[in-house]
């Protein structure tokens, strides 16, 4: 709820319950924005402080639901030059509930 608010996503689907079951979800779930910085504060805390995103593409496949914890699941796909490509999944126990593909500058040194 607190990231679907601080990121300006008022939809109720992220912190009203009963909004969100009317959408066939149990409960509340994480918006797209909340999503995308997990995955990406994941990238940059392996790479370093030094370390900038270029490019990111996201895929949601689902929503990781109120109550539930968010792994992110990481592997280096390819490196060149200075960059590395960087494949994600984040989600639940039971379900996927974002990929993620990023290019990240590494830090120097």
């Amino acid at each position: 709820v607190a990231g679907a608010i601080a990121t300006g996503d008022f939809e109720p689907i992220h912190h009203d319950r009963s909004a969100a079951e009317r959408v066939g979800r149990r409960d509340v779930f994480m918006n797209i924005l909340m999503t995308n910085g997990l995955m990406q504060r994941c990238v940059t805390d392996w790479a370093g402080p030094g370390a900038r995103v270029r490019k990111i593409r996201l895929r949601l496949s689902g929503g990781s639901v109120a109550g539930e914890t968010f792994e992110v699941r990481a592997r280096v796909a390819a490196v060149h030059e200075d960059c590395a490509d960087i494949e994600l999944e984040g989600g639940s126990e039971e379900a996927v509930a974002a990929r993620a593909w990023i290019t990240v500058e590494l830090p120097r040194g």
